[in-house]
């Protein structure tokens, strides 16, 4: 039997390729408010609302939430909750002024009808009842933290993109997660999507190993694993020359001595992929956040959106993932993380370039638009 929740969904795919976009933004908004993922119905009404202010305050929610900040969130919605009382007493009196000027016998009773009708114009848009609908129904959570996989990325799945269906994912393709990366890039997105999705997520994906695979996937696909990959040390090397850490022990008795340099968001994974040298070549391993051990030291960085980190292995308790058949393995899995980075940076750079267009389009001098002088 067909899940309840999937319901509206396809209902408003439905009436969405139907050229209904309406009524296609309620009948999603059904699988978000059941599913509790109440923000994304918040952006999506904000947006097809065609306002921009509608489309600023759900961007504000947004960076609210992602942000952990209760403060700003209260006064988002209630800084929304009067914009609409505004438009409402707007509305309401731009109507009682249109019906005063058909006549000048009207009592006062009509005035206070057509006040009331036009009050109720916006009061009972269906897509503002959804935006602060939604944004009263959900809250921030209690333990979230700006260093947490982003409560929007969790709440609509972008996380689980690439996980096969079996180990709780949506069993999509590059494609469909090169499209997410680029909007990501588009707005510099601030969460380690990219560690432990596109480095970590891969290196157990194509790993082989069955039971890490099931062990450790769920946790990715649902969004309770930040995960990342060690790889590069002090030589700076991305190369099989570049691993001097060392492993000893098989399986899940194995230990890891040494260090790794510019871990990506390796200050506050919870779980590393670590490259380390052993009896027969390279091999990769996995190794607990909290294992004895371990410590990390964040490192500055230029760009504040891509944290990096010092990690140091004691003989520090890890499993043994795979072997990386002399690097060629890793180097598979650092060419699918070149792919998604240019898709970040492809988002990146279309931003700019639009806002660049826009500037020369705004812009006035001499009496036109700079734009205008362009050869």
């Amino acid at each position: 039997m067909m899940d309840d929740i999937n319901l509206p969904l396809i209902l408003g795919a439905a009436l969405l390729a139907a050229g209904s976009p309406g009524p296609a933004t309620l009948a999603i908004a059904g699988t978000s408010m059941a599913s509790g993922r109440g923000l994304g119905l918040a952006v999506a009404s904000g947006i097809t609302a065609g306002s921009w202010m509608w489309s600023i305050m759900a961007a504000a929610g947004l960076g609210a939430i992602m942000q952990a900040n209760a403060w700003a969130f209260e006064v988002l919605r209630y800084f929304g909750a009067g914009y609409l009382l505004f438009l409402s007493a707007k509305s309401g009196i731009s109507a009682w002024r249109g019906a005063k000027t058909q006549t000048t016998a009207m009592t006062i009773t009509s005035k206070r009808a057509a006040f009331g009708k036009g009050l109720a114009l916006h009061l009972t848009n269906p897509k503002a009842i959804l935006f602060f609908g939604s944004l009263f129904a959900i809250g921030v959570p209690a333990n979230a933290t700006p260093s947490s996989l982003s409560v929007i990325i969790v709440a609509v799945g972008l996380q689980s993109m690439i996980i096969p269906e079996e180990y709780g994912g949506q069993g999509f393709g590059y494609v469909e997660l090169g499209i997410a990366l680029e909007e990501m890039g588009r707005s510099l997105l601030c969460a380690p999507f990219f560690s432990t999705v596109v480095l970590a997520g891969n290196a157990i994906i194509h790993s082989g190993n069955e039971d890490a695979k099931a062990a450790l996937l769920p946790g990715i696909a649902d969004g309770s694993t930040i995960a990342t990959m060690a790889l590069a040390e002090a030589s700076g090397r991305w190369d099989a020359e570049g691993i001097t850490v060392e492993a000893s022990g098989t399986g899940d008795g194995a230990t890891i001595t040494g260090e790794k340099m510019f871990v990506t968001d390796g200050g506050t994974a919870n779980l590393f992929v670590v490259a380390a040298r052993a009896e027969g070549g390279i091999h990769l391993y996995t190794v607990d956040g909290d294992a004895t051990g371990l410590s990390r030291e964040n490192l500055s960085t230029m760009d504040q959106t891509r944290k990096q980190a010092r990690i140091t292995f004691d003989g520090t308790p890890a499993s043994h993932l795979c072997d990386t058949n002399d690097f060629s393995y890793i180097a598979q899995i650092l060419d699918l993380a070149a792919v998604a980075l240019a898709n970040e940076q492809v988002g990146g750079a279309q931003f700019v370039m639009d806002m660049a267009v826009q500037y020369a389009k705004d812009r006035v001098q001499f009496g036109r638009p700079i734009g205008s002088f362009q050869a």
